[in-house]
């Protein structure tokens, strides 16, 4: 049986990856662990606990668009702490995935994965890291969206944050991208 805070990695264990089983018990844990993870220090520091956070960075690699949005929600609830784990999302696998997901066709999907790239780059490397991202900013600026226009901003906003030479280099990227070199 599940006890309350394991629940992630319980469900995610006991059913055959691909069926519909699956798929709902990974809809119905990511769902959960943002539950536990909304609004108190505590509920977040039990669900890492649990060691939570890797079941759902592997929620973002699913086939399923609804459990990869689940598991992004859940990573931008968890990160709304200040006991955040941010540096496992900038391990090679997790930032990868994190960026692909800005490419989504679901512009939730997208938003989401731009507010916790946002809320995780916090220092030069991590910014580093990210300046490729700055075409799909682009896009997201020009989504219809003002969740998608916010959430591109914040990222603008923390990979720029105190870094004179990322801002140098993204101005002459945008002045290029814009015909004006």
């Amino acid at each position: 049986m599940c006890g309350g805070t394991r629940v992630l990695p319980c469900h995610a264990t006991q059913a055959r990856p691909g069926t519909e089983r699956a798929r709902r018990r990974g809809l119905c844990a990511s769902t959960s662990v943002c539950s536990f993870a909304c609004g108190l220090d505590e509920g977040v520091q039990a669900v890492l606990d649990s060691n939570a956070v890797p079941h759902l960075l592997r929620t973002l690699t699913n086939n399923d668009e609804k459990v990869v949005e689940a598991g992004a929600r859940s990573l931008k609830q968890i990160l709304n702490s200040k006991l955040a784990p941010c540096d496992q999302l900038f391990e090679p696998n997790a930032l990868q995935q994190l960026v692909s997901l800005l490419h989504s066709s679901n512009p939730t999907v997208a938003e989401v994965s731009a507010a916790v790239l946002a809320r995780c780059c916090k220092t030069p490397a991590q910014q580093v890291s990210l300046v490729g991202v700055m075409p799909r900013l682009l896009a997201l600026l020009e989504a219809d969206s003002p969740k998608s226009h916010a959430a591109a901003l914040d990222l603008l906003a923390a990979l720029t944050e105190d870094n004179q030479a990322i801002c140098q280099a993204l101005l002459v990227r945008w002045m290029t991208v814009l015909g004006h070199t």
